[in-house]
């Protein structure tokens, strides 16, 4: 994974084990994982999280996804008062 998109590998952030083990780490159990390298994993879809998973990575995904929304909503917030002054 050589392309990057903020600093992280351009999959990352998209990985819901990655943000749900810093949101909720009560939810991911890490031992399932442990010493099963090359079995499949029974629910878990898309890219394997054993490889890269990692809550410091679920941080990172979730700060990028957060001044997402706060600048999003600041260029709404001038989008509404440009219409209700225009």
């Amino acid at each position: 994974m050589n392309q990057e998109l903020y600093g992280l590998p351009k999959d990352i952030p998209l990985r819901n084990v990655n943000r749900i083990w810093y949101l909720r780490p009560d939810c991911v159990d890490t031992n399932v994982f442990l010493d099963r390298n090359t079995e499949p994993l029974i629910g878990v879809g898309g890219i394997d999280p054993r490889q890269e998973a990692s809550v410091e990575v679920g941080r990172k995904a979730c700060e990028l996804i957060v001044k997402g929304m706060v600048r999003k909503t600041a260029a709404l917030s001038v989008i509404g008062m440009l219409a209700e002054y225009g």
